[in-house]
């Protein structure tokens, strides 16, 4: 089979790889929650507000799970190849509130305690770990997890939970040979936009009521703009916890990066194009605290690139779907 068309560099490949790993915004309420019947008549009075309401000092952890499911296929005519690669991936952050503004914003740190891979392409198993001193496999990205591991990355909120930068990724770059390979600040901006609080939460709304947001994340093939509704499915007293349940979709459109196409002089062009994308997430908020209890988060999507060669359309088609929980440890 004749060369495939362009992909972007192994060094690209894996610093990308690393970033959707480190992206855990998404979650469920823990596995053997008290299951305690709500009591609607201490539910809190309408409109409901969302917004997060920080104290200095507080403190959250949260353990995420990750499952990353790719499938490639790749034909040339009537020729067709396939192969996928399923990675499982699991850790704990934890969220510390260090300052609070007189606007109602904030700042924060965000620390990964801890994250394992384990990744299979066909007959082979890799299982990177960042509490291990030493791994036998992938030792590129062990090196990468140990070096983001237990590094505070600030983080600046403004009052409806919007995160507005993350810094302090210096810390990671000085332990690794290419700093490159480190996700960079927006894709952990877009990692805290997931955690404690709710990220673009509206002005008090009542049940039943929706609003939109927008976001701009990172793609591998170059940004991906995502156009939230999200609605207050209810509001319920749990072990006299007030529980608010939010549920999102999204429609999004990815802007694919200029060297993404770059082909040699000669070569027939290269066209990109997301086929299909769904996303989804349900978030359960403590109102008490403004912190999220759990979220669950499903991304499904179809990126498909073509090149007209003499021999016949090449066509690659990757299919992605990443599932994502995340439960509040504490208190």
């Amino acid at each position: 089979m004749p060369t495939a068309p362009p992909t972007p560099p192994r060094r690209r490949a894996l610093r990308n790889f690393v970033s959707c790993l480190v992206l855990v915004a998404a979650a469920l309420p823990p596995a053997g929650a008290r299951a305690d019947q709500p009591d609607p008549a201490a539910a809190p009075p309408s409109p409901i507000d969302l917004r997060s309401r920080w104290t200095q000092g507080q403190t959250a952890r949260f353990a995420f799970t990750t499952q990353l499911r790719r499938r490639m296929e790749i034909t040339l005519g009537d020729r067709r190849r396939e192969q996928s690669t399923d990675t499982d991936l699991e850790g704990e952050v934890t969220w510390v509130v260090q300052q609070v503004n007189v606007d109602g914003g904030a700042r924060g740190t965000m620390t990964l305690d801890w994250m394992s891979a384990t990744t299979r392409a066909g007959d082979n198993v890799t299982v990177v770990d960042s509490r291990r001193t030493v791994s036998k496999d992938g030792k590129a990205m062990h090196q990468i997890f140990r070096a983001m591991a237990k590094v505070p990355v600030e983080v600046d909120m403004a009052p409806d939970g919007r995160v507005k930068r993350a810094t302090g990724l210096d810390a990671m770059h000085a332990q690794v040979q290419d700093p490159g390979l480190i996700p960079d600040a927006l894709d952990f901006q877009e990692s805290a936009s997931g955690l404690a609080q709710f990220a673009a939460a509206p002005p008090p709304l009542a049940v039943g009521e929706a609003w939109d947001a927008a976001f701009r994340w990172n793609h591998e093939l170059g940004k991906m703009d995502e156009d939230w509704r999200f609605r207050l499915e209810s509001v319920e007293t749990v072990a006299g916890v007030p529980l608010a349940t939010i549920t999102g979709t999204a429609q999004s459109r990815l802007e694919v990066a200029p060297e993404q196409t770059e082909v040699p002089e000669g070569t027939p062009p290269l066209r990109i194009k997301l086929e299909e994308r769904e996303a989804e997430m349900r978030v359960l908020m403590d109102l008490g605290r403004g912190e999220a209890v759990g979220r669950y988060s499903r991304v499904k999507e179809r990126v498909v690139a073509e090149m007209k060669l003499p021999a016949g359309v090449f066509r690659r088609v990757m299919h992605e779907t990443v599932t994502s929980d995340l439960i509040r440890l504490n208190p």
